[in-house]
């Protein structure tokens, strides 16, 4: 909300179409799933073999989702029953609750893990809890070494388990994507700092993207900088991020515009989890409006070292 005119992001919308792409904003916390806010809760800086963590997670994903063809059935039925009590934990309403333990009943129903997709984009608030516990406890899932005895690790096992069946379902590979996608964000200085050129950045959570640069600019808030929230002496708190992925893994990325439950002409593209990008460039096009270029990193280590242990 833009506090001297107590106008929200949608209200402050110059368009219609503008609107629109907002429109799926309108929940408890005014984010969306392009923008984000937080930078621990998206990223995390890895500046000790970033590649060998991210390949040993994902293997350990891999493990997650092999099951035989007849397993399946007993697979997803167990899986919906923990997501179920994983909702009811979220803090939302009842009504919300249901319509989400919808989108798994029709999962084990019709043998079809699309679901986990259309539940990510529908038009709650699930995104942003399911990303936050993935980006909070995901790699300490698969660390032996770390154990919080407040968390219900049956729970976060499902959760994981849910990126192993988007990673590496046979369902899903039609949808796999290379290419250059885009995302707009909202970050302070302080945060647009970590974004150091030539550094490697791997994401703990999934990513929202676009293949159109409109899309990523008009949630940017770019083509609405003189409404952006600023200090009393008039400095702007929030910069416009644009940022460009150069998707070069077609196991990193989703294509799902065809599957998602939001604004068809978002062009939306999902990056998976533990993918690892290279900050190429950090450009500032004006006063508050800055184009970060990202680049998939590809770098491969053997199978059997545990990061872990040299944490």
């Amino acid at each position: 909300r833009n506090w001297p005119y107590n106008l929200t992001a949608y209200e402050e919308a110059r368009t219609q179409s503008t609107k629109d792409l907002f429109r799926m904003n309108l929940d408890d916390d005014g984010q969306d799933h392009f923008p984000s806010n937080d930078v621990y809760i998206e990223w995390m800086t890895t500046s000790r073999n970033p590649h060998k963590k991210r390949d040993y997670l994902r293997e350990k994903l891999k493990q997650l989702q092999t099951y035989r063809n007849y397993e399946i059935d007993d697979v997803y039925k167990e899986l919906a029953e923990h997501m179920y009590a994983y909702i009811d934990t979220l803090t939302l309403s009842n009504y919300i609750k249901q319509i989400l333990k919808q989108y798994f009943t029709e999962m084990v129903e019709k043998r079809d893990p699309v679901y986990i997709i259309k539940v990510y984009t529908s038009a709650t608030s699930f995104h942003k809890y399911y990303n936050e516990n993935i980006a909070q406890y995901g790699i300490d899932f698969f660390d032996p070494f770390s154990v919080d005895m407040h968390v219900d690790y049956a729970i976060i096992k499902s959760l994981m388990k849910t990126i192993a069946i988007i990673m590496y379902d046979k369902s899903f590979a039609k949808y796999r994507y290379c290419g250059k996608t885009y995302r707009g964000m909202l970050l302070t200085e302080e945060d647009l700092y970590k974004y150091i050129v030539h550094s490697k950045i791997m994401n703990k959570s999934f990513l929202s993207t676009s293949k159109s640069k409109e899309i990523a600019e008009a949630f940017s808030g770019c083509e609405q900088e003189r409404f952006l929230r600023k200090t009393f002496d008039k400095q702007a708190i929030h910069i416009s991020i644009i940022c460009t992925y150069i998707i070069k893994n077609d196991e990193t990325a989703l294509n799902i515009e065809t599957i998602s439950d939001r604004v068809s002409d978002e062009e939306e593209v999902l990056i998976l989890p533990f993918s690892i990008f290279q900050v190429k460039s950090v450009e500032r096009s004006s006063t508050n409006i800055v184009q970060i270029e990202l680049e998939e990193v590809l770098d491969e280590l053997p199978d059997d070292i545990n990061p872990f242990k040299a944490m």
